[in-house]
């Protein structure tokens, strides 16, 4: 994977509401390599041709992904010896202390914001909290921009959590895992060289070891809490397989503690009774509906124009459960639905889900492709469609042995990679034209 400067990358910070994006994905992040880079969407790690756009839009290309390594064969195991009595369990000890090797990286001063606090509209495979595109240092060379990034499962819930430390868990390698799957980890990228055709970060680390203590919840994407004794090890891709792996006698830096606190003004959990007061709805702001803001309405119903109050919230006159989406000739009323519900209510001439959450036209679909099976059935009318579900909970069809003797399968979303159960990982489609990644699907990996 490349670790990607999202100074060249990130969107506008001038509007949350982004108009004439369309409907459908940019890119169907799963082919022959990764399928994204860590901690945000905005960095390359590889994916397969991007699907192509609906009405309006054109399909983007995935990034090209880094060469996994195949593993070793593991040994037979032993017989193992009958263990004896275990002894009594001595007192416990205290909070984990900084290694002797490490360095303290100080994080006074320096604000962290959620993925969508940094660039409006924007959400990865994971809830993010990072420093700010426009925070120029965090240490090293203090005149080259860094970037750090704590992430975690979208499930987890109030209470403590302890980091995983698996690294393929944090930087995919491309045949075992092609997103983040972390219980909870932070990457961090010193030292941006920018005189270098492509830049590049001049360090990359990974956290071996930490804690995150959630102490107030309102979305996935929307809590308080605090970060602790967070190990960072210097991470350098395989010169082999350019996998990532821990570099011996790499640099290692230590957080003590990192206070934060992502939860925005009006926020929402969507689709849950009581998300917002009567007269306001709760509109789901990423594109798994799994995050959302409490939004006023009007009178407005399906289909017929309408106006935005202002340019930076979905506020609008369109009746509430309605969104204004304005896919660049103005402003039309479109009914929300949640793409986990095999009850969203969408009429039959239209498909819930595309990155807003909408019930959309089948018209407006067909260069993205619509297969009618539900969810388990064979695509067999379209194997490569990005929409299925038929009349039930929506879902994207895939092939997991593409040219073997599988059939594409109508595959269901999900709100979180830890739904993925062994030997199936995480794969996510991105929307808003790339800056949208929390849509997620369980792939089985094999061997191309």
């Amino acid at each position: 994977m490349n670790f990607t400067n999202d100074k060249f990358y990130r969107q506008p910070i001038g509007s949350s509401r982004l108009s004439g994006l369309g409907f459908v994905a940019t890119a169907l992040l799963v082919a022959a390599a990764a399928v994204a880079g860590c901690g945000d969407s905005e960095a390359t790690g590889g994916g397969g041709q991007g699907a192509e756009g609906g009405t309006n839009n054109d399909g983007g290309s995935g990034a090209q992904g880094g060469l996994g390594g195949q593993g070793a064969q593991g040994g037979a195991g032993g017989e193992g010896a009958q263990g004896g009595s275990g002894g009594a369990g001595g007192e416990g000890g205290g909070p984990p202390t900084k290694p002797a090797d490490c360095d303290v990286l100080s994080l006074s001063g320096i604000d962290l914001l959620s993925k969508m606090e940094n660039a409006p509209d924007s959400a990865d495979v994971m809830p993010v909290v990072r420093t700010s595109s426009t925070q120029e240092n965090v240490s090293g060379d203090a005149t080259m921009f860094d970037r750090l990034q704590f992430l975690f499962d979208g499930n987890l819930d109030v209470g403590t959590h302890q980091f995983d430390g698996v690294l393929d868990h944090i930087v995919p390698n491309g045949t075992t895992t092609y997103t983040y799957t972390c219980n909870a980890g932070a990457i961090y990228q010193e030292d941006l060289d920018e005189t270098i055709e492509e830049p590049a970060y001049t360090r990359a680390f990974a956290a071996k070891a930490g804690e995150l203590e959630i102490e107030e919840l309102v979305t996935p994407h929307q809590t308080q809490g605090v970060f602790r004794y967070v190990e960072l090890r210097e991470v350098a891709p395989n010169v082999d397989t350019q996998v990532y792996e821990w570099k011996d006698g790499g640099k290692c830096y230590w957080i003590e503690e990192a206070a934060y606190d992502v939860r925005r003004p009006n926020g929402c959990l969507p689709f849950t009774d009581g998300a917002c007061p009567a007269d306001q709805f709760c509109m789901p702001v990423v594109a798994s509906g799994i995050d959302g803001e409490c939004v006023t309405g009007g009178d407005k119903a399906v289909g017929e124009a309408c106006t935005f109050v202002n340019d930076t919230t979905w506020d609008s006159d369109c009746e509430l459960g309605l969104r204004c989406f304005d896919e660049g000739e103005g402003g039309t009323c479109y009914q929300v639905c949640d793409i986990f519900s095999a009850t969203h209510g969408c009429p039959d001439d239209t498909h819930c889900g595309g990155g807003y959450n909408l019930c959309m036209p089948l018209e407006d679909l067909t260069n993205s492709g619509v297969d009618p099976a539900a969810l388990g059935e064979t695509c067999s009318v379209d194997p490569s469609a990005l929409y299925c579900g038929g009349t039930g909970q929506p879902g994207m069809c895939w092939d997991d042995d593409q040219d073997g003797p599988m059939e594409s399968t109508c595959y269901p979303w999900h709100a979180a990679p830890s739904e993925c159960v062994a030997p199936q990982t995480a794969g996510t489609v991105q929307y808003k034209n790339g800056i949208d990644a929390s849509t997620v699907w369980c792939v089985t990996p094999y061997e191309f």
